[in-house]
């Protein structure tokens, strides 16, 4: 019997984040702020943004109704869900954040990976007001 991705190869993307000063290596909980519900509002956007890049990524798009839909939803809505370990891989970008999700995250091995680039105006409301100087947001 063969498990998950005995028949493709499989990768896992690894994010670091750090501050200088003083050093430190920063975690989701770091860049957003405690009092709002940040996850809530990435899990919206990823999916969101994810389902669009499906639509040219899917082997039978535009080939009528997919039998798989179901399946495919409960994938995306698994791996975008607002939990932390969704959201570990990050990466701080030219005006905003990119989320990166894995083969097997949101999705079947055949679709690849999806990063998802949040812009800064989006983040405002929810991001750290020493995030956004360090990252010159103002």
């Amino acid at each position: 019997k063969y498990g998950a991705g005995a028949a493709h190869g499989n990768s896992m993307t690894k994010t670091m984040n750090f501050r200088l000063h003083p050093s430190k290596e920063l975690q989701l909980h770091d860049v957003f702020k405690p009092s709002t519900n940040y996850l809530a509002m990435l899990s919206k956007y990823c999916f969101d943004d994810v389902r669009k890049q499906q639509s040219g990524r899917q082997s039978d798009a535009g080939m009528g109704p997919d039998p798989f839909k179901s399946d495919h939803d409960e994938w995306l809505l698994k791996g975008t869900a607002a939990v932390d370990r969704n959201y570990e891989r990050f990466s701080f970008a030219k005006g905003g954040i990119k989320i990166h999700f894995d083969p097997y995250h949101v999705a079947c091995y055949a679709e690849g990976k999806y990063e998802v680039f949040i812009p800064s105006y989006v983040l405002k409301p929810v991001i750290q007001e020493g995030i956004t100087a360090l990252l010159n947001w103002d």
